[in-house]
């Protein structure tokens, strides 16, 4: 199933939005066409419907590169074991293609990029075609392979342009679509929902006046386009809107942008400024850029014998346990 969700929990006056309800059971209704079931061609149909009901513009490049996903299972072990990855890059002179790894072992994702590039239309990948680009991938002719599922997709980078619309709140696919080199999607689409959801239920249990919810999209929108950007420019950097004769490797912010993810900061009503600088981001967008929120001049107990204003000097483990040590109010360890 697509990341795409459209909320539309908040009614503070008991009135109804007539255009969408949306239900925790995974239902959507419909006045007009009943309850519709979240999943599959039902799902698609339901996801346009809503979509031309919520005022709003998609603002980017739509259809930047056209892929297909390829489920299948087939035992790679022998050729993995010793170099366990997440993903796998195949780089041939008629095939640009990518495993993902699903249980390490027997089932796998097989991403094809830039179908048209290479002559491919989404209606080639035939069980028998599947099987055979994929024994070409690994190189072994008489390789196990059984196709689980094939499905085709357009890659954009567009966010919406504004994330509410009245009682409608916009979260996930709903709200950006990006490319996915770099696995920015779905971290994005759960912060959205991470960051409305308390304000949802504050204001709905007079906790907070009504004006709490304008912070949503003051505080996500714009993050979702520098994710985004970011999402294209990996993609851009890989060749995948063209045919490449050659390897071609991406970028070096390629997966080393932890900041898009963990270390952005909001600026909004809901927030109110203690005076220190604001976080200047590094090229990378590394892990270290969420230490910024450490002050140079907090004890040395904080910051553990380390300089926070080289972002050289700190790894990922070190930013990790910061957050928890600062969530339980305890001194940092020396590492």
């Amino acid at each position: 199933m697509e990341w795409f969700a459209i909320l539309s929990a908040y009614h503070s006056n008991g009135s109804s939005d007539s255009r969408l309800h949306s239900y925790i059971d995974g239902r959507i209704n419909f006045p007009e066409l009943g309850p519709i079931s979240v999943s599959g061609q039902r799902f698609t149909a339901a996801k346009a419907n809503i979509e031309s009901r919520v005022e709003r513009q998609m603002i980017g490049e739509r259809d930047v590169y056209d892929s297909i996903n390829i489920h299948f299972r087939g035992d790679l072990t022998q050729w993995v074991t010793d170099r366990p990855a997440a993903l796998y890059f195949v780089e041939q002179p008629d095939l640009r293609a990518t495993f993902l790894t699903i249980n390490g072992t027997d089932r796998w994702g097989f991403l094809i990029h830039s179908l048209s590039q290479y002559g491919y239309r989404p209606g080639d990948f035939t069980s028998e075609r599947c099987t055979a680009l994929i024994r070409q991938a690994v190189g072994i002719p008489e390789l196990a392979v059984s196709v689980l599922g094939v499905s085709a997709w357009e890659a954009s980078a567009i966010v919406a342009d504004r994330y509410r619309d009245g009682s409608v709140f916009l979260a996930g696919d709903a709200a950006h679509e990006m490319p996915p080199t770099g696995g920015f999607g779905l971290n994005t689409g759960v912060q959205d929902v991470h960051n409305l959801a308390w304000k949802i239920a504050a204001v709905l249990r007079g906790q907070a006046n009504e004006a709490l919810l304008d912070s949503y999209h003051a505080e996500r929108q714009p993050l979702a386009e520098t994710i985004t950007r970011a999402a294209l420019a990996n993609a851009m950097s890989m060749g995948r809107t063209k045919r490449q004769s050659s390897a071609v490797l991406p970028r070096r912010e390629f997966l080393n942008e932890n900041g898009l993810i963990f270390g952005l900061c909001y600026e909004s009503m809901a927030v109110i400024p203690d005076g220190t600088p604001a976080v200047v981001q590094g090229q990378y967008g590394g892990g270290w850029i969420i230490l910024t929120g450490v002050h140079p001049e907090a004890p040395e107990s904080w910051r553990g014998g380390m300089d926070f204003t080289t972002p050289a000097s700190v790894d990922n483990a070190y930013a990790v346990t910061l957050i928890r040590s600062a969530l339980e109010r305890r001194p940092l360890p020396h590492f």
